[in-house]
Order: structure tokens, then sequence, then C-alpha cells
């Protein structure tokens, strides 16, 4: 089974069904879209026409199960072994779980790990891709933004009128640009728009 990395707010939102949504660079950067397939230009080869368009697959497919690659820990015990190691069933922390749980115990857990590292064994949250879009990052709607986890923000005057009202999409640049570095929201470059929701294994 394939994962999908998710910064911790983001891989609680998920199992949680808050986010059920994610944007992931397309790589290569595709030349052109055409009817919602990337194309990349390349040199022909001998035996080929002069210029060669060729399309970016997705690396996930429609209907594919997928689990979410998050900041983990396993018990104290177990810190000398690889994650591969570690038994299916093994008590597991993620960054939200007390820290008394699962063992009912709060000084057995052992070191953070790294998403990448998060053997599909051990993870809590599977998902299983729905929908699959093209498109620039600054094409995400207010609607899409939420669907990300982003919440939209009230802010309150001390009269307690409404003074300043943040959306979800400026909420997303934000997250954005955290990830991925300053100005890749004004790069908007080209993602997949990964629609999903989470399921049994």
């Amino acid at each position: 089974m394939k994962g999908i990395l998710m910064t911790p707010d983001n891989a609680q939102k998920s199992h949680d069904g808050a986010k059920v949504q994610t944007r992931r660079l397309i790589k290569p950067q595709p030349f052109i879209v055409i009817d919602g397939n990337p194309l990349t230009i390349r040199e022909a080869k001998p035996d080929e026409f002069p210029i060669q368009r060729d399309i970016v697959k997705c690396p996930y497919q429609i209907g594919e199960k997928v689990y979410i690659k998050e900041k983990w820990a396993s018990m104290l015990i177990y810190d000398s072994l690889a994650p591969r190691d570690i038994a299916k069933g093994s008590p597991i922390w993620f960054t939200d779980t007390p820290v008394d749980e699962p063992t009912n115990c709060g000084d057995d857990m052992g070191k953070w790990r790294s998403s990448l590292h998060l053997p599909a064994a051990l993870a809590r949250t599977i998902v299983e891709i729905k929908n699959i879009q093209v498109q620039r990052i600054q094409d995400i709607s207010e609607a899409d933004a939420k669907a990300e986890g982003c919440p939209s923000i009230f802010l309150l005057g001390k009269d307690g009128e409404l003074q300043d009202f943040v959306i979800s999409i400026l909420w997303f640049e934000d997250l954005w640009n955290s990830i991925h570095g300053p100005g890749a929201w004004e790069r908007n470059d080209w993602v997949w728009k990964l629609g999903y929701e989470k399921v049994e294994r």
C-alpha cells in the first residue's frame, strides 16, 4: 500500500474527517495541460518526431487505498528497532495521542520518528482516493480550501463587532508556503487535486 505524507495537523484532520482533499505538486511540472492531461516536452529519440509530449501520470489512482504517513512514536523498548521490525498491533503514539495512552503508563513512550518511516501496518488512517483533477494551486475555491481542513475565522473588535474575516483560501495560502517554501503560492504551480475519504483497512 502506498503512503501519502502529511504534517501532523493535516494527518489528524484527515483522521477526524475534517480534511478530505489534498494537493500535491505535479513532478515534473507540465509544459501544458490539455483536456486535464499534464504534458511535458522532451527531446525526441532518433526514431521519433522532433518534439515529443509525454503525459505526466498521477502517482495515485481513483479507488486506490493509501495510508497517511505522519509523525509517530513506538514504545521506548523498541527505540533500537527499525520501523519494519516493530510488530503490527504494537502501541503507537501520534502527535495528538495523550502521553499516558495507549499503554496507560506515561513513561514508556519512545522517541519521535519521522513520518517518512511509518510502515503501513502501523498507520492509523487509511483513505480511498475518490477523484483526481489537475489545476493550478491558485485555482483552489473557498469550498475546496475548507475541504483541505482550513477554517474560516471571524475576528471581533473590542466592542464585539465583526472586525475582520479571514477566508479559508488565505489560510491555505499560508499553509502552502509553510510546506513548500516562501513564494510557492506565487509560483502558482500545477498540482494534483486529490479528493479522498477515510475507510477501514
